[in-house]
């Protein structure tokens, strides 16, 4: 991968999101922002943590837990959204030529990784996505090579 830093042949997408511009500021490569990045938008509950919501909003929280993938935040999106508005990071992830790092947040990333992986929808919002971790996936002639790298000791 190092030769691809010095030789331009990597690039990095982040989302629009400051702890993702922040995390990738490392990188001595080339960074492009895009808004189909973003983590899902929780609409009013946007900013609290899950133990708010079920603590504010029982019914809210039950009514998520029910079915996550169809799930809309009041004023927010719902994961069938999210994949709605990556359908064309895909088709850029599919037609880039360089290789790239993709920095994004959760949801996102594991409707990314249900369309890499050929995961059934309806699971995507399920997916375990670890946090400080980098996954890399290497497309071979026998298939899908997927290898993960924590950047934090534990």
């Amino acid at each position: 991968m190092y030769n691809k830093l010095e030789n331009g042949g990597l690039s990095c997408w982040t989302s629009t999101l400051n702890r993702t511009v922040q995390t990738a500021q490392y990188l001595p490569i080339a960074k492009e922002k895009k808004k189909a990045l973003d983590e899902i938008y929780a609409g009013q509950f946007e900013g609290m943590t899950y133990n708010e919501i079920a603590e504010n909003h029982p019914d809210e929280f039950k009514a998520r837990l029910k079915n996550k993938l169809t799930y809309r935040y009041p004023g927010g999106e719902a994961y069938t959204d999210v994949i709605a508005r990556l359908e064309n990071i895909i088709y850029d992830i599919e037609s880039t030529e360089n290789d790239l790092i993709i920095v994004s947040h959760q949801a996102t990333l594991r409707c990314l990784y249900s369309y890499i992986k050929n995961v059934n929808i309806e699971d995507a919002p399920h997916l375990p996505i670890p946090l400080h971790t980098l996954t890399v996936f290497t497309i071979k002639t026998t298939g899908l090579k997927e290898e993960t790298v924590p950047l934090l000791d534990s």
